[in-house]
């Protein structure tokens, strides 16, 4: 239903003018085939239950839109089918460089354990609760760790 109406809402912005409409599907199937082969590193990296179908499945996605993309690029690349064929690269691109840089962060904050161990340090927790349930039980479990110290107000309003 929401996708009919966002359909409808789109043929009305460009008066029904399917050949405005083409940049949007290009960028659909350029988008698809990105996923797609996506889906299909990830299966071949993965390999949960039946994941060559799951694969096969993605693989055969992959290569029938990676070639409507391919005959959309050659007969509507005047048309304004460029500026698809540049800008999803760059989006692509840019995305990977971001991936890349939250890779290297995270390698920065990485610690080895066998090398470089937390130091335990000295505790004090004040449990605020007004009753007793689960929630709290393991809450306190947690606090009462060797060294440290827990103080516990129960107050029944």
């Amino acid at each position: 239903m929401l996708l009919a109406a966002l359909a409808s809402f789109l043929i009305a912005i460009f008066r029904a003018h399917t050949g405005a409409l083409i940049p949007l599907y290009a960028i659909g199937v350029v988008s698809f085939t990105v996923a797609q082969i996506g889906l299909v590193r990830r299966w071949h990296k993965v390999k949960g239950t039946f994941w060559k179908g799951k694969m096969t499945i993605n693989l055969i996605g992959a290569v029938l839109s990676a070639v409507v993309a391919f005959v959309f690029a050659v007969t509507k690349f005047t048309g304004g089918a460029w500026i698809v064929l540049v800008v999803l690269p760059l989006l692509i691109l840019f995305s990977l460089a971001i991936h890349r840089h939250y890779d290297a962060v995270a390698e920065q904050l990485r610690i080895n354990y066998k090398t470089d161990r937390p130091e335990a340090h000295r505790v004090t927790s004040i449990v605020l609760v007004s009753g007793i349930h689960r929630v709290v039980k393991k809450y306190t479990l947690i606090c009462q760790e060797p060294g440290n110290r827990l103080y516990r107000r129960v107050r029944r309003f």
